[in-house]
């Protein structure tokens, strides 16, 4: 398997996990949510991976790839 990063697999994303006491996850089925899709936000030199939150085809929130502990895609 190519372990190529992050923005260029092409594996559809079913949840994501973000660390601390709140237990932050948003999956693909819940509260609305229709898809989370990795993105690049321009950084220093490079892109920084992003994760789009979307419910109802709009972006309703954005999170950070590094504030992610867990990325679950579907079927996997």
């Amino acid at each position: 398997m190519d372990i190529s990063g992050m923005l260029r697999d092409p594996r559809t994303i079913e949840s994501i996990d973000l660390p601390g006491a709140e237990q932050i996850n948003w999956t693909v089925g819940a509260a609305g949510v229709d898809a989370i899709r990795v993105y690049g936000e321009p950084g220093q030199g490079a892109l920084v991976p992003w994760f789009a939150i979307l419910a109802n085809g709009k972006i309703v929130g954005r999170v950070n790839a590094a504030m992610v502990e867990v990325v679950i895609y579907k079927g996997g």
